[in-house]
């Protein structure tokens, strides 16, 4: 029967490259949320509740951007009636009504995503 592992050699590299994956240290660039809403939007208030819980307790691994497409005509026939939209670079992670659950799956899912890509 063989010996589990490699003989003579710790499996510490290993370990530590597990500890460093699944660390909480915050990243160097916080993911940067891009939230698109308008003034006067009940919708888009609401959506601000979660959006703010989310970066409050990232431990500044999430910044968030409110941006009124008022301001811009190309924004505006762009996102039109589906505000609020919360876009994390060119990926709608939640649209309309928006629920803290789900805005933390699709963060956690691109996190996982880049982590794959390396980086």
């Amino acid at each position: 029967m063989r010996p589990f592992g490699p003989r003579g050699r710790t499996p510490l590299p290993t370990l530590r490259a597990l500890a460093a994956r699944f660390s909480r240290s915050a990243p160097d660039t916080p993911l940067a949320l891009t939230c698109y809403g308008k003034a006067e939007c009940s919708l888009c208030d609401k959506a601000k509740v979660p959006v703010a819980r989310l970066v409050a307790t990232s431990g500044g691994t999430i910044a968030a951007e409110w941006i009124d497409i008022l301001t811009d005509p190309a924004l505006q026939a762009r996102w039109g009636e589906r505000i609020p939209v919360i876009c994390a670079g060119d990926t709608v992670l939640a649209e309309g009504k928006v629920s803290e659950l789900r805005l933390r799956r699709a963060i956690d899912a691109i996190r996982q995503a880049r982590e794959g890509q390396g980086g």
